[in-house]
């Protein structure tokens, strides 16, 4: 058991479902939820400039900040996210960009400045942080899949998956 949870993990780390090791593009990266579909677009050598938030920047266009700067924009706006979120995904985004030239942060004040300074829903926390800490939510990802495959019966079903725009 612990040889094939092994080479589901190895399989897992090759594959770089959430292209957090630049194994593939950002735009390969088989996500359509914008959570775990971000972290590829966060380390997109393309973009030196960002959009972060939640639903209140989602109306900032990336390629008209681009156009009026000079600079490539990305958005990283994830709506539902609180403060927490939105900072763990900036500090990404700067970890993995020296030459960042641009961060734009918009939230409604409620969220930033509320009292209860939480996620409303699940954040994957563990997408956007140090290496160690995703290969290791890589591996409890996949002994928690692995797990509910050998638990289920009857044929697997097939999943479609779109590449984020």
């Amino acid at each position: 058991m612990a040889i094939g949870l092994l080479g589901a993990f190895a399989t897992v780390v090759a594959l770089d479902p959430f292209g957090r090791l630049r194994l593939s593009k950002s735009e390969d990266v088989g996500y359509n939820e914008e959570r775990p579909a971000m972290v590829s677009r966060a380390i997109d050598p393309r973009f030196n400039s960002v959009i972060i938030g939640n639903s209140a920047s989602m109306p900032l266009m990336p390629q008209s900040l681009s156009k009026l700067t000079g600079q490539h924009f990305v958005t990283l706006s994830i709506s539902g996210s609180g403060a927490p979120a939105s900072i763990a995904t900036m500090k990404f985004f700067l970890a993995h960009h020296e030459d960042a030239r641009i961060v734009v942060v918009g939230l409604l004040p409620e969220t930033w400045c509320g009292a209860n300074n939480s996620e409303r829903r699940p954040f994957p926390f563990w997408l956007y942080s140090s290496l160690p800490h995703y290969l290791w939510g890589l591996a409890g990802a996949t002994s928690s899949r692995c797990s509910k495959l050998s638990l289920r019966t009857g044929k697997p079903r097939k999943r479609t998956a779109t590449a984020p725009t």
